[in-house]
């Protein structure tokens, strides 16, 4: 409660006690019968405190004003973590660059977290559950797949991005040993830098004067199409989506 307010209690018609929240530091709420509070109104209102009573017209105003939210107003939810339940996109991720499963494999598991994801927002009752909000590193670095913005380091003929360069892009190729796609010897990494003061990491596009762009990824197709499959709605979120 801010300073200079009123003390304010606060009443529950759902049980035959009514709840007195009496806003000061250090007290704990009090429970009291609807009889003894009527009793103890003259002290209440010496201390302040006032117990708001519905008419039984206000209760029902109120009733249907919630029923007709319930029907009218629609949840959507920006994006679901993708990570997994159990963190099985960062094993699955961490055993192919081990060269321990193959693209297939981590593909799979990709697939899976993602249905899993949308078996759960529909659970819970959304109305409009986005689809392409997963990302195998980065959602950035998706877009810039998207759009063909490859360096030229990268050494990339154009095309479909490959998973390969996509990686490459991300980690960069420190040894013949590598996977870098195309790239024929040594690739930095495309720069990472804070998103605004939070500890979320993306990856920087690297443009240039004179940029061609390509559709270069199926992705947000893909997935869009693979919802279809998992649930009844779905709502391609932005290639950025919101974090």
């Amino acid at each position: 409660m801010r300073a200079g307010h009123s003390p304010a209690a606060v009443t529950s018609h759902n049980s035959p006690f009514r709840r007195i929240l009496f806003d000061v530091p250090g007290t704990k709420p009090i429970r009291l019968p609807v009889k003894a509070e009527e009793k103890a109104k003259p002290a209440l209102h010496k201390l302040g405190v006032r117990t708001p009573v519905l008419s039984r017209n206000q209760e029902k105003r109120i009733a249907r004003m919630r029923a007709e939210m319930k029907q009218n107003i629609r949840t959507h939810n920006l994006g679901f973590p993708r990570i997994g339940a159990k963190r099985e996109l960062k094993r699955a991720l961490e055993s192919f660059w081990l060269k321990k499963t193959s693209e297939a494999q981590l593909l799979e598991t990709a697939k899976t977290i993602r249905a899993e994801n949308w078996r759960i927002q529909k659970a819970a009752g959304i109305d409009l559950i986005p689809s392409n909000d997963f990302s195998l590193y980065d959602q950035m670095l998706d877009t810039c797949a998207l759009v063909g913005a490859v360096p030229e380091r990268f050494d990339w003929k154009g095309g479909q991005v490959d998973l390969a360069t996509y990686f490459t892009m991300a980690r960069g190729v420190s040894g013949k040993n590598d996977d870098c796609g195309s790239c024929g010897g040594l690739a930095v990494a495309l720069e990472m830098t804070k998103w605004f003061d939070t500890n979320y990491h993306y990856l920087v596009p690297e443009l240039h004067e004179d940029q061609k762009f390509q559709l270069s990824s199926t992705k947000p197709f893909d997935e869009f199409s693979e919802s279809s499959h998992c649930r009844s709605a779905s709502t391609p979120c932005r290639c950025l989506s919101a974090r």
